[in-house]
């Protein structure tokens, strides 16, 4: 969600253009010391990356950006990367790696990131302890099952919660694709769940984006 006018291409549906133009950038960056601006640009390539789900590409990005934020300390920067490195553990089906990243690093998001970034964390944690709780983290992960058992149940509810947080959070911002997602992940977490009630006000919230 870096602000970078060339991510526009991906709006676009132009990801190879704006993956030239980023890169481009980025090595221009580097040549001159710029390197403040070198890590925005590699938070947009990672995300370019994560966007058009090639999640392992975004890792050596991810790390080289890693580096880059602990030689200069920028702890809200490394905070974002560290969220992209929680992706790809959960894309990876290793949701229990994913959360632990995010619990690393959300006391510092909550007190000093943006409020989408606050949002963005807690659908990470939601979505980690719902692939937790089905032992996948693609779509199948939220699909209901019968004689699903406590330990299960237990990961879902606390989703639950941490979704009702994000949403908090959202109705401040009413980013477009972040309530997408939100709701989405709720309503699933809700039906998994059997609270069909419930299941159906999320989903009414879903198709409102």
């Amino acid at each position: 969600m870096t602000d970078v006018g060339d991510r526009l291409h991906l709006l676009e549906g132009r990801a190879e253009l704006a993956h030239q133009s980023l890169v481009t950038l980025l090595a221009w960056c580097e040549k001159h010391g710029q390197y403040r601006e070198a890590v925005t640009i590699m938070l947009a390539l990672i995300q370019l990356f994560q966007d058009s789900g090639h999640y392992l590409s975004s890792l050596p990005l991810i790390l080289k950006c890693l580096s880059f934020t602990q030689s200069f300390t920028l702890e809200s920067d490394q905070a974002e990367v560290l969220l992209a490195l929680a992706r790809v553990h959960l894309h990876m089906d290793s949701g229990a790696l994913g959360l632990a990243v995010v619990r690393q690093v959300l006391p510092h998001i909550l007190e000093h990131c943006p409020k989408w970034l606050q949002c963005e964390a807690y659908i990470i944690q939601a979505q980690c302890l719902l692939s937790m709780a089905k032992g996948g983290s693609d779509s199948k992960a939220f699909e209901p099952s019968t004689g699903s058992s406590t330990h299960e149940s237990f990961h879902v509810l606390r989703a639950i919660n941490i979704l009702k947080q994000a949403s908090d959070i959202h109705s401040q911002i009413n980013h477009h694709a972040t309530g997408k997602q939100l709701y989405y992940l709720l309503a699933r977490a809700y039906d998994y769940a059997g609270n069909v009630e419930a299941r159906n006000a999320a989903a009414l919230q879903f198709s409102k984006f």
